[in-house]
Protein backbone atom coordinates (compact mmCIF):
# COMPACT_ATOMS: atom_id res chain seq x y z
CA UNK A 1 0.00 0.00 0.00
CA UNK A 2 0.98 3.53 -1.04
CA UNK A 3 1.93 6.07 1.43
CA UNK A 4 -1.25 7.89 0.10
CA UNK A 5 -3.68 5.10 1.62
CA UNK A 6 -1.34 5.03 4.56
CA UNK A 7 -2.04 9.04 5.09
CA UNK A 8 -6.19 8.27 5.06
CA UNK A 9 -6.08 5.99 7.48
CA UNK A 10 -3.90 8.17 9.72
CA UNK A 11 -6.31 11.57 8.83
CA UNK A 12 -8.90 8.95 9.56
CA UNK A 13 -7.71 8.39 13.34
CA UNK A 14 -6.97 11.87 13.68
CA UNK A 15 -10.29 12.95 12.93
CA UNK A 16 -12.07 9.95 14.72
CA UNK A 17 -9.82 11.53 17.89
CA UNK A 18 -11.49 14.66 17.42
CA UNK A 19 -15.12 14.27 16.72
CA UNK A 20 -15.54 10.53 18.17
CA UNK A 21 -15.75 10.86 22.07
CA UNK A 22 -16.47 6.76 21.91
CA UNK A 23 -13.33 6.34 19.56
CA UNK A 24 -10.98 8.57 21.76
CA UNK A 25 -11.80 6.54 24.85
CA UNK A 26 -11.02 3.09 23.16
CA UNK A 27 -6.98 2.54 23.31
CA UNK A 28 -7.40 -0.83 21.98
CA UNK A 29 -9.08 0.28 18.93
CA UNK A 30 -6.72 3.44 18.53
CA UNK A 31 -3.59 0.97 18.80
CA UNK A 32 -5.22 -1.53 16.05
CA UNK A 33 -5.75 0.88 13.93
CA UNK A 34 -2.32 2.50 14.26
CA UNK A 35 -0.81 -0.67 14.02
CA UNK A 36 -2.47 -1.26 10.32
CA UNK A 37 -0.45 2.29 9.25
CA UNK A 38 2.90 1.41 11.36
CA UNK A 39 3.01 -2.01 9.18
CA UNK A 40 2.22 -0.30 6.01
CA UNK A 41 5.36 2.18 6.76
CA UNK A 42 7.33 -0.45 7.72
CA UNK A 43 8.44 -1.95 4.57
CA UNK A 44 10.98 -4.44 6.21
CA UNK A 45 8.96 -5.94 9.08
CA UNK A 46 11.38 -5.22 11.82
CA UNK A 47 8.82 -3.94 13.84
CA UNK A 48 10.54 -0.84 13.77
CA UNK A 49 10.62 2.24 11.56
CA UNK A 50 14.17 3.00 10.58
CA UNK A 51 15.97 5.50 8.82
CA UNK A 52 14.87 4.37 5.56
CA UNK A 53 11.59 4.02 6.46
CA UNK A 54 11.58 7.62 7.93
CA UNK A 55 10.90 9.62 4.78
CA UNK A 56 7.62 7.58 4.45
CA UNK A 57 6.74 8.13 7.83
CA UNK A 58 6.41 11.97 7.19
CA UNK A 59 5.14 11.94 4.28
CA UNK A 60 2.37 9.67 5.63
CA UNK A 61 2.27 12.44 9.51
CA UNK A 62 2.12 15.14 7.00
CA UNK A 63 -0.91 14.17 5.01
CA UNK A 64 -2.81 12.43 7.09
CA UNK A 65 -2.46 15.82 9.36
CA UNK A 66 -3.52 17.98 7.05
CA UNK A 67 -6.45 16.07 5.83
CA UNK A 68 -7.54 15.99 8.95
CA UNK A 69 -7.14 19.57 9.96
CA UNK A 70 -8.95 20.66 6.96
CA UNK A 71 -11.72 18.25 7.97
CA UNK A 72 -12.19 19.55 11.80
CA UNK A 73 -10.94 23.12 11.51
CA UNK A 74 -12.40 26.44 10.78
CA UNK A 75 -11.50 28.02 7.59
CA UNK A 76 -9.99 30.88 9.82
CA UNK A 77 -7.46 28.92 11.55
CA UNK A 78 -4.48 28.41 8.50
CA UNK A 79 -1.81 27.94 11.18
CA UNK A 80 -3.02 24.78 12.39
CA UNK A 81 -3.76 22.76 9.37
CA UNK A 82 0.38 22.35 8.28
CA UNK A 83 2.90 20.71 10.00
CA UNK A 84 5.72 21.15 8.76
CA UNK A 85 9.13 18.56 7.86
CA UNK A 86 10.95 20.38 10.77
CA UNK A 87 7.46 19.78 13.63
CA UNK A 88 7.45 16.04 12.92
CA UNK A 89 11.26 16.10 13.21
CA UNK A 90 11.14 17.34 16.90
CA UNK A 91 7.58 14.63 17.35
CA UNK A 92 10.16 11.76 15.71
CA UNK A 93 12.65 12.95 18.30
CA UNK A 94 10.11 13.44 21.36
CA UNK A 95 8.90 9.90 20.53
CA UNK A 96 12.14 8.15 20.25
CA UNK A 97 13.00 7.65 23.82
CA UNK A 98 15.92 5.26 23.37
CA UNK A 99 17.37 7.65 20.99
CA UNK A 100 18.58 5.26 18.45
CA UNK A 101 16.81 6.85 15.24
CA UNK A 102 13.91 4.41 15.41
CA UNK A 103 10.39 3.85 16.19
CA UNK A 104 9.09 0.70 17.46
CA UNK A 105 5.07 0.74 17.61
CA UNK A 106 4.82 2.22 21.47
CA UNK A 107 7.01 5.19 20.27
CA UNK A 108 5.26 5.70 17.05
CA UNK A 109 1.97 5.96 19.43
CA UNK A 110 3.96 8.29 21.46
CA UNK A 111 4.49 10.39 18.01
CA UNK A 112 0.47 9.97 17.09
CA UNK A 113 -0.78 10.88 20.45
CA UNK A 114 1.34 14.38 20.40
CA UNK A 115 -0.19 15.11 17.01
CA UNK A 116 -3.75 14.17 18.64
CA UNK A 117 -2.81 16.90 21.15
CA UNK A 118 -2.01 19.40 18.28
CA UNK A 119 -4.94 18.90 16.27
CA UNK A 120 -7.62 18.86 19.49
CA UNK A 121 -5.39 22.07 20.62
CA UNK A 122 -6.28 23.61 17.07
CA UNK A 123 -9.80 22.86 17.70
CA UNK A 124 -10.22 24.32 21.61
CA UNK A 125 -8.61 27.49 19.98
CA UNK A 126 -11.18 27.54 17.25
CA UNK A 127 -14.29 26.79 20.27
CA UNK A 128 -12.80 29.96 22.01
CA UNK A 129 -13.62 32.53 18.98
Amino acid sequence: MGNHHSGEKFAAHLIAMVENEEYAQNRSKQRENMKVVFDEIDKNSSGTIEKAEIQQLFDVVIEGYHRAAEKVLAKDLPDHKEIEPKEVAALFKEADAEHNKKLPFHEFMVLVDKLCEILIEGKNIENLG
